[in-house]
């Protein structure tokens, strides 16, 4: 048996505590220069506005659920990094955030109106991903939007950008999906 990929898994947790306020200072205001992504977020949050709560899943610093609370979503974020949490806490006081896991998420079935996974699915390899999607849709409600973005490979795209000059050189996808 094959040791694990240390970029999967537990492997990335002890990174991201690690630079959890670097990482804030580098992309917290990130949206400021993304006018694609602030489009989504647009269009996400009136889809999602007054349903219910709506989770930035792998969070980090919180950006896009404060994003997100600022259109009247009832936002919220969830991160497994415990120093994400904490820095997401001290820069958005009025959120909530949560130390949480994409694999067991402690909510009830039908919980959410909305899911916001900027990134944060990257991190679940290959063979874990439907096992992953199909805990976002147990703790979708019917009619739940998932809002997801990846780093581009190849397959099927829903819709997809160039990236912006500061950011990692790939293309990024967007997805739009809605649970029956």
């Amino acid at each position: 048996m094959s040791a694990p990929d240390p970029r999967w898994g537990a492997g990335i947790v002890p990174s991201y505590d690690a630079i959890a306020d670097e990482y804030a200072h580098q992309y917290f205001d990130e949206l400021d220069g993304k006018p694609f992504d602030r489009e989504w977020l647009d269009r996400f949050a009136a889809s999602v506005k007054g349903r219910g709560r709506v989770c930035d899943l792998g969070c980090g610093p919180g950006q896009i659920a404060r994003y997100l609370a600022a259109r009247g979503v009832d936002a919220f974020g969830i991160d497994l990094s415990a120093a994400m949490i904490a820095t997401a806490r001290r820069l958005n006081p009025k959120l909530d955030f949560f130390q949480g896991d994409f694999f067991h998420l402690d909510l009830a079935d039908g919980a959410l109106a909305g899911i916001a996974a900027f990134y944060s699915l990257i991190h679940c390899a290959r063979g874990d991903l439907g096992r992953a999607v199909a805990e976002l849709a147990r703790v979708l409600q019917p009619g739940g939007q998932l809002l997801m973005t990846v780093h581009a490979g190849t397959g099927e795209v829903t819709a997809e950008r160039s990236p912006y000059a500061f950011e990692y050189q790939s293309r990024r996808i967007y997805a739009l999906a809605t649970r029956p």
